[in-house]
């Protein structure tokens, strides 16, 4: 289970780093630019929302406030 976790960890990393330089990306984009893009937005934050369910089932708890939106600290 750990290395599952670890693995979790590190995917959920990865890609909400992607989440948070679009939303910095969108701040100053042009609506054309965000539409284009919007499409594989929605699909990064499907994919946060499944990997927050697979923690809670390899866990037991729920991700904190700062875990869902920053990431995580230690993997």
């Amino acid at each position: 289970m750990e290395n599952s976790l670890s693995k979790l960890k590190t995917e959920y990393n990865r890609v909400i780093a992607r989440e948070i330089k679009a939303e910095e990306y969108f701040k100053d984009a042009k609506i054309k630019h965000i539409e284009h893009y919007l499409p594989e937005f929605n699909n990064i934050t499907i994919q946060l929302s499944g990997m927050m369910r697979e923690y809670i089932k390899l866990t037991g708890y729920e991700m904190t406030d700062i875990e869902i939106l920053q990431g995580f600290k230690e993997v």
